[in-house]
Parts: structure tokens; C-alpha cells; sequence
């Protein structure tokens, strides 16, 4: 298995982690090992996937069969001493190690107050399908593979209706991830990961299941931070964000939504109406295209803000200490 440690702009890689070491001073052993213990199972993704139910509270056709995902890559950004864990999920046809690369570049991970690095820490993970068609040629040529994604979008020969090849594995891959691996503080995805990661959301307020599912009464909700999302179009996923309006788990969850103004691939309108699916959704705009972005003055202020916001409510959860204002 190969990790990647990543702290302020120094990104370090690692082969073969043997069992017990620990691939920094700072990272946690139990995601390592929980890690390891992923790769050597996913001869049972198939079965994990097949038993997982559908998207939404209602019974719906499972995905068609996808081959069964190679080992992936885990990275591990920045470090633990108390920090907000945040589940971090690629965009499409690219890879974990991928948006590491992203977030290190744009600086997201500086510690040093230019970033979230002191913050919080990024657990990025592979999806569970390998790209299924051509690679967008911008990634390829910035990026070498593998390159995975969380499903393919396909229309239906009989009816014309949009299918997610895929969604369902994806939707059990990552319950399967926050039951090992977590509890997570936060989810953030970009792109077709910002999708899905606002997807799981409303299923985690339907189902209770995922990421987004109440770990106990005292604890707070999971946040959000989606980077150039949309809401998913399929008639299923429509069906849950429907129900999940009526939850007030949902309507709970802290979400800040960072939109690219110049964005042609996602065009901010479409973000907009991912935002507007939440009580009270922060809105960062930057000006540049479908990308992670650089997060300066105002807009870094505010990414700031929020995530001191979630860390005093996980601390008021913790042990009972005040809220700062903010």
C-alpha cells in the first residue's frame, strides 16, 4: 500500500507500510491499519455492494456489476493532535492521490494560517470503480494514473432516463470507509466527489447510514465543504433529497460551497442550487474556472471561520467546554 503524508507544501511518499508503523510522527495508526485491512478485503466489495441497500429509503434496481477495484491509494494530509478529520473524495476519472496533489498545490494544507492545514486533516480515498472511458485530457496531462471514479453516468435504452453506473458500490464503499475509519468531522469533495458528497448527505439524514449519519444524540452534524458540486440527477437521488427536506438532521448540516464564477464545467447556477438544498449554507466565490482553488483574504477568512466553528462545536460535544462566538 503506498500513502501519502502531506503537510504544508511538502509531500512525502511511502511504500510497503509494514504492520505497527506509522507513516508519520503525526498520522493515526488506526487509519493506516484500518486501511490495510480495506485492501486485503475487497475480494468482498462485490458482496458489500450487492447486500448494500439503494440510494434513498425506497427500494430501487442495483447498479449494473462493475469489476472489482484494484488496491487504491489512501492519503493522509497534514497530521492528527486533535484537528477535524475530513473524508476527502475525488472528482471524476482521477485518483485520491489526485486530489491531494489539489488541495497541496492551491495550499490548502499550508499550516502556517494561509491554509486549513492547522485545522484540519484531509483522509483522501480512492473511489471504488476504475475509469470506466477516456481520461479529460487536462487530467491527463497534468496527472499520471490510476485514475478511478464514483460512478458513470448512462442513459436508459427504454426510457431515455439518466442512470449512475456505479452509485450504489460507491454509496456501500464509502459507509464502509466512515464505519472503519471514522468517525469523520467532515466530508469534502470537488466535482463529481462534491456530488456525492452532497448525496450522501441527504442519505445519511433518510437513512442514517454513511458519513453523514448521527454518530450519537450529543454529537454535532457532519459538515460539508463542496467544491464545484451539483445536485446528482438521477430520478432516484431526486427521490432523497425530497425526503431528506423533511429531516431535520439534514437541515443541521453545516455546509460551505466554494463556486467558481468563470466555471464552465459546473456552471455556478448549478452549485447554487446544490446550496440552496441546506438550511444555511456558506457561499465562497472565486473567480476562476472548474478547479480547487487558492482560498485568500475573504474567502479564506470565511473557509476559517467555519471549520473554528465546527471544531468548537466538536469540542462542546466532547467535553462540555463553551462555544466561541463566531
Amino acid at each position: 500500500m503506498i500513502l501519502y503524508h502531506v503537510s504544508g507544501r511538502r509531500r512525502v511518499r511511502r511504500q510497503e507500510m509494514k504492520n505497527g508503523d506509522d507513516p508519520s510522527e503525526h498520522s493515526r495508526s488506526r487509519v493506516v491499519e484500518n486501511a490495510r485491512r480495506r485492501l486485503h478485503s475487497m475480494d468482498r466489495a462485490a458482496a458489500v455492494a450487492s447486500s448494500a441497500r439503494g440510494v434513498g429509503a425506497s427500494a430501487r434496481a442495483a447498479s449494473p456489476s462493475r469489476p472489482p477495484p484494484p488496491p487504491r491509494d489512501v492519503a493522509v494530509m497534514s497530521g492528527g493532535g486533535g484537528k477535524l478529520r475530513v473524508l476527502a473524495l475525488h472528482s471524476w476519472r482521477t485518483s485520491a492521490s489526485i486530489f491531494a496533489k489539489q488541495l497541496a498545490v492551491a495550499g490548502w494544507t499550508n499550516d502556517d494560517g494561509t491554509g486549513l492545514g492547522d485545522q484540519c486533516e484531509f483522509v483522501c480515498v480512492d473511489a471504488p470503480h476504475p475509469a470506466s472511458g477516456e481520461i479529460p485530457r487536462d487530467v491527463a496531462r497534468a496527472f499520471e494514473g490510476p485514475y478511478y471514479e464514483w460512478w458513470d453516468a448512462s442513459r436508459d435504452d427504454r426510457d431515455g432516463s439518466l442512470r449512475y453506473v456505479g452509485d450504489d458500490a460507491s454509496v456501500a464503499f464509502v459507509e464502509r470507509v466512515a464505519r472503519e475509519d471514522g468517525p469523520f468531522d467532515g466530508v469534502v469533495g470537488f466535482s463529481q466527489g462534491a456530488t456525492f458528497a452532497g448525496l450522501l448527505a441527504a442519505i445519511g439524514a433518510v437513512d442514517g447510514r454513511g458519513p453523514f449519519a448521527a454518530v450519537s444524540a450529543e454529537a454535532p452534524p457532519v459538515f460539508a465543504i463542496l467544491l464545484s458540486g451539483m445536485l446528482a440527477r438521477t430520478s432516484e437521488a431526486a427521490a432523497t433529497y425530497a425526503e431528506a427536506k423533511d429531516s431535520p438532521r439534514h437541515a443541521s448540516i453545516p455546509t460551505m460551497h466554494v463556486i467558481g464564477a468563470a466555471d464552465r464545467v459546473m456552471p455556478p447556477a448549478l452549485s447554487e442550487r446544490l446550496a440552496s438544498e441546506f438550511a444555511d449554507p456558506v457561499i465562497v466565490t472565486h473567480e476562476r474556472g472548474h478547479v480547487v482553488p487558492r482560498l485568500e483574504r475573504d474567502a479564506l477568512a470565511t473557509a476559517r471561520n467555519f471549520l473554528a466553528a465546527r471544531a468548537a462545536a466538536a469540542r462542546e460535544a466532547r467535553d462540555g467546554s463553551p462555544r466561541s462566538s463566531l
